[in-house]
């Protein structure tokens, strides 16, 4: 007993090429002898019907009692021997052999004639039915050959960032299709580890960083409150302080940035349009010292999504900061609520932007040649974390340059 046939040993059925190639030659083996019979059973029947035509001719009938008599019509009946004809009353219904001959002739070219000429309509016919009889067979076949693709891709679809425990774990035969799915089963396995040891560096990165920044800070922060600090070193140790603290933003922007594909694991129902209406409010307060107008359009009074509350926030935070700081002197910022999905806008007034430098804006550390002129409070991750938490909640950030100056934010999510 060979290794392929041991007792337990799993059997490979056939392969799903092989089991396409073979139906789809039974298909046509089955439509050819469909044809060929067909077309037999037509041939049988125009030559049935043919059999019973009226030739006519002029026949000379012999020993009549006229010798100049005649007939013009030549009944040839299936049922009647060959020779004998339909012949008036008082005639002879016996033919010459050389008129038995030239009749026959005659009659076999008009049955020659007709059975062509019909057959000829009926083979268009027949293929017109076995085309359209084929489409349909074609048809059903792809659909159910290529059904459990078709249910491959909606499962992969439906696994998102959120979800990568979940696996596709496809039944049926041992073919290509199945082996597909185990492939992709066997990829999701490795970007749950790659994903959940990301997890871990992050939470593990996030303690060792900020714990060195803290002990500094209160290093710093305890004699200057003491007045332990030489008068001329408390300027050095308050910009340490003020570096330390740019550097805790800066750890805090970049977490938020690499755990937004996982902050959103538990969703509750917020309302989008008080959570904005609310990050307005806290906006309107550094805009005013700044010399900005907001200006709110809201048409609807609540919109409800499912998403993490503190992200949502942090977006539409990092939006208006963004608007506020990066715009003219005595600007303006204008805030609208869509009404017909979830989503928001976000313009400011400003200088003229191109294409190429509103498309780089969501690029993380990208200031822009704004930051060369605007305070310098920021890292270029404020989009970044924008854009990022929307693809978390199923929307998307689109940036565009705004007429007559300045950048138009567009945010959206998807519906609860």
């Amino acid at each position: 007993m060979t290794a392929d046939t041991q007792p337990g040993t799993p059997q490979r059925r056939w392969s799903f090429r092989t089991r396409l190639t073979i139906t789809i030659a039974a298909v046509f083996v089955a439509a050819g002898i469909g044809l060929v019979a067909v077309q037999y059973l037509l041939v049988q029947t125009f030559f049935q019907s043919a059999s019973g035509a009226t030739v006519c001719t002029s026949v000379q009938l012999k020993d009549a009692e006229d010798p100049g008599a005649s007939i013009d019509c030549v009944s040839v009946k299936g049922d009647n021997p060959v020779g004998e004809v339909m012949a008036p009353p008082g005639g002879i219904d016996i033919l010459t052999p050389e008129n038995l001959e030239s009749t026959l002739e005659e009659y076999s070219g008009a049955l020659t004639e007709e059975v062509l000429g019909s057959l000829l309509v009926a083979s268009f016919a027949v293929i017109a039915i076995f085309a359209i009889i084929a489409v349909l067979l074609a048809g059903w076949l792809a659909n159910r050959s290529l059904s459990r693709i078709a249910e491959v891709t909606a499962l992969t679809r439906r696994i998102t960032t959120d979800e990568l425990d979940r696996r596709l774990d496809l039944t049926g035969p041992d073919d290509e299709i199945k082996e597909l799915g185990d492939t992709i089963d066997g990829m999701l396995d490795r970007l749950h580890t790659g994903f959940e040891a990301q997890d871990r560096f992050i939470q593990n990165a996030s303690h060792e960083l900020r714990t060195p920044l803290t002990v500094t800070r209160a290093a710093l922060e305890i004699p200057l409150e003491q007045g332990r600090v030489p008068i001329e070193l408390e300027p050095a140790v308050r910009r340490a302080l003020s570096a330390n603290e740019h550097s805790a933003r800066l750890i805090e922007a970049l977490l938020v940035l690499a755990q937004g594909r996982i902050r959103t694991a538990d969703r509750l129902q917020i309302d989008l349009s008080a959570l904005l209406g609310a990050a307005v409010t806290e906006a309107e307060v550094d805009a005013a010292a700044r010399g900005v107008d907001v200006a709110v359009e809201f048409s609807v009074t609540s919109t409800l999504v499912e998403g993490d509350d503190e992200l949502l926030r942090l977006a539409v935070r990092n939006l208006l900061d963004n608007a506020v700081r990066y715009n003219d002197d005595r600007g303006v910022v204008i805030v609208r609520m869509d009404p017909s999905r979830p989503a928001f806008s976000v313009e400011n007034t400003g200088r003229e932007l191109s294409a190429a430098e509103v498309a780089a804006f969501g690029e993380p550390f990208h200031r822009g040649e704004a930051s060369r002129w605007a305070d310098r409070e920021g890292f270029g991750l404020g989009l970044s974390i924008v854009r990022a938490v929307a693809a978390a909640h199923g929307g998307e950030l689109d940036l565009l340059p705004r007429h007559g100056g300045g950048l138009l934010a567009e945010f959206s999510v998807g519906r609860s």
